[in-house]
Order: structure tokens, then C-alpha cells, then sequence
């Protein structure tokens, strides 16, 4: 055994308990600007914000994994103070609006029921379990090589005795903590995607997102080196491999779809992305500088007619016409 694996582990879980900035960034993440004009980017920060208002939390700070072409998105960071989004350049080319909301509004719900607390925790009580795996690696290391020179040594054996015990019990123990942690991330799962049909009032939208995932070829992966220390905060599964199938963090594409639409005939999307225009229509040149004279054209129609509106109310002091006594009337009986 190397000391790659718990090395790797220690540096995932300080990396997301470093903030979901930090998280973002090590997945390749560049942060989107509010005042962005890309009509993709602009949809993606429209729906970012209305599921901020549907879940009644603040809207935070999104990332786009540009290098990305699989459909995924994440939500990272300790608490919902220094939460982020993070989303492929897959995902907001692919899916329509509506498929996106469904897709944010999972996230949101990771953020506003602790998941991503719940998940650093779990990491925490694993790597604890670990250090003892490790601690009884060296400690057999090191009787096995004192004892070579020492010769025959009853004291020798007992620490090569505990030494094994503390290796079976730390990786036994992490292996199957792992199994529990991928379980209780699958219900996390089911939770978040009831929770999205919740947010968005729209059981096609995540559904529909689901099904555009098992159609594309990409799927949900996700390229990035980093992507399985972090893979259990995806939307959908973003890596593959013989480990990820024994422990993983997402329930099967079909399973989470026939809970969101019992009546899906098995079908996965297969259809072209959405035109890009959805987003925002085109305005030609002499359109967008006409703007301005009509925005000014209509403000002083529009102080006009109040100005006017307010001269009327004047005249009217003193003098209140029949309908208003019989409304007046109406309010005191």
C-alpha cells in the first residue's frame, strides 16, 4: 500500500471544507460575471437567480466548467455563506430552459437541507477510520524491521499482532463507512430531485434533463482530474470506473426517473439542443440605437400624462362628484 490514497482523501475533504470556491476552481471553474452578454450564460444566471427566490436562499456565485461537454452541475462549499454553483458548458448548451431550472433547483436543495455539511462530516468520520488503517501499516512496517534485526522477539509479535488488527479494522471499516456514505448520498439524491419538482413546480423540467443526460454520449462525465474527490456533490454520476460502481454516490439514471414521471416509457433524449435564441431574440444595429430616443420619447409621455393626472386630482378638491359620495357611502355602511 501506498500513502496516495489517504493523501488523496485528506486533500479532498480539506478542499471542501476550504469553501466551494476553492472546489469550483480545482474542477477548472471560471466564475460568471453578472454583467455577462453571452445569451447562455445570461439564461443560466436568470434561472440561478429565480430559484434563489423559489428555495428562499441567496443566490450565489456560479461557475462554468467550459471544458466540460458532459450535462453536470454541483453545489459546493460549507455553509450556504460561502456556497457556489458550478455547471458545464454540457449542461447550459444541451438542455433546455426549462430542463435547467430543474437541474438548479436540485443544487438549491443541496444547499438548503446541509448536504454539503452532512457530506464533509461523513468524509471526516472515514478519514478518522482511515488513520487507523495507516496506523497499523507503519506500525507493521516497523516491527517487521526492527524484528529482522533483533531476531526472534515475543514483544516483537504482539506489535506485528496489533499492528494487523489496527489494518483490518481501518480498512474494513473504511471500505464498508464508504458503502454507508454512498447510501446515504443516494437518498440525498431522491431528496433533492422531489425537492426540485418542489422549487420549480415542474416535474418535466429535472425529468427531461435526466433523460438528456442517458441520450448524450458525454453523459454526465466529467473530465477533470479532480472530479472523484468531489464526485459525490454532482448532479448526476461524473466519473466511471469498477470503484465508482461499487460505491456510488448517484442512483441509476432510470430509477430517479421513474420517481419524478412513473409513466416514462424507458426512452432516453436523443433530440438536438435547443436553439440558442430561447435565451434572448437577436436586435439589429438600427433597433438597439433607436432604444435609447424611444426609452426618452416614453418617459416624457409618461410625466406628461402624470403631471396631468395630478392637475385633474386638483381641480377636483372641494367638489366630489356623485360617484364619489355613493363610494364614500358604500365604505362607511
Amino acid at each position: 500500500m501506498t500513502s496516495c490514497e489517504p493523501c488523496s482523501r485528506a486533500v479532498a475533504m480539506m478542499t471542501l471544507s476550504a469553501g466551494g470556491k476553492v472546489v469550483a476552481e480545482s474542477l477548472g471553474g471560471q466564475l460568471i460575471s453578472r454583467n455577462t452578454e453571452e445569451p447562455n450564460q445570461r439564461k443560466l444566471l436568470n434561472v440561478v437567480d429565480e430559484m434563489a427566490i423559489a428555495s428562499g436562499t441567496p443566490a450565489p456565485p456560479v461557475y462554468l466548467l467550459a471544458n466540460e461537454p458532459g450535462i453536470n452541475a454541483f453545489a459546493a462549499g460549507f455553509s450556504p455563506r460561502d456556497a457556489v454553483l458550478g455547471i458545464t458548458q454540457g449542461a447550459i448548451e444541451q438542455l433546455s430552459r426549462d430542463q435547467l431550472q430543474g437541474v438548479i433547483a436540485h443544487e438549491f436543495s443541496h444547499i438548503f437541507n446541509g448536504d454539503m455539511r452532512l457530506n464533509i462530516r461523513l468524509m471526516g468520520a472515514l478519514n478518522g477510520i482511515l488513520v487507523l488503517g495507516i496506523l497499523g501499516y507503519y506500525l507493521m512496517y516497523s516491527a517487521s524491521f526492527s524484528g529482522r534485526r533483533r531476531g526472534n522477539d515475543n514483544s516483537g509479535a504482539a506489535i506485528l499482532a496489533l499492528a494487523v488488527g489496527l489494518m483490518v479494522i481501518g480498512f474494513a471499516g473504511t471500505f464498508f463507512g464508504g458503502l454507508i456514505k454512498a447510501a446515504v448520498s443516494r437518498q440525498r439524491e431522491y431528496l433533492a430531485d422531489a425537492s426540485a419538482v418542489q422549487f420549480t413546480r415542474n416535474p418535466a423540467g429535472i425529468a427531461g434533463a435526466l433523460k438528456k443526460i442517458g441520450g448524450l454520449k458525454s453523459g454526465s462525465i466529467v473530465r477533470n482530474p479532480s472530479a472523484p474527490e468531489v464526485s459525490h456533490a454532482f448532479f448526476a454520476q461524473g466519473v466511471t470506473g469498477i470503484t465508482q460502481w461499487l460505491s456510488a454516490t448517484h442512483p441509476p439514471l432510470a430509477s430517479r426517473i421513474l420517481r419524478i414521471d412513473p409513466q416514462w416509457n424507458g426512452k432516453f433524449d436523443v433530440s438536438e439542443p435547443p436553439p440558442l435564441t430561447e435565451s434572448q431574440p437577436p436586435v439589429d444595429e438600427l433597433s438597439a440605437k433607436r432604444r435609447p430616443d424611444m426609452a426618452r420619447n416614453m418617459a416624457t409621455i409618461a410625466a406628461g400624462a402624470a403631471a396631468a393626472d395630478a392637475v385633474a386630482m386638483m381641480d377636483r378638491i372641494g367638489q366630489p362628484t356623485q360617484e364619489s359620495v355613493l363610494y364614500a357611502r358604500s365604505l362607511l355602511s
